[in-house]
């Protein structure tokens, strides 16, 4: 386990070392939710950072298409600020480079 920062900050100093390292591992985070809703590709999605009021570090991508109704139901638990662990495939810095996006996530905690 680890922190969203811990995996940012790498993204950010070593990306080459990073993608080598994190790339398409499950990985389980801590981090703080700031958002939980719908993307703007009708996935459910939360938006995360490591402080309750912090800059955007992660988008966490939980399941969708037949799996949509639950995870969107599960989202329901999250609130902004609240400290949450995720587990999901590491897959990329986001098109502007700047936050990392996870997939087919899962919400340990709350």
């Amino acid at each position: 386990m680890t922190s969203v920062r811990e995996i940012h900050s790498m993204f950010i100093q070593h990306r080459e070392t990073a993608e080598g390292t994190y790339r398409g591992k499950i990985l389980t985070v801590d981090a703080y939710a700031l958002s939980a809703g719908e993307s703007v590709y009708s996935t459910p999605i939360v938006v995360a950072s490591d402080a309750p009021d912090g800059e955007k570090l992660a988008i966490f991508v939980l399941p969708f298409g037949e799996r949509s109704r639950a995870s969107f139901a599960h989202l329901r638990t999250v609130q902004p600020g609240q400290r949450i662990r995720v587990s999901g495939e590491c897959r990329m810095f986001s098109d502007d480079g700047n936050v990392l996006v996870f997939k087919d996530c899962r919400l340990i905690a709350p």
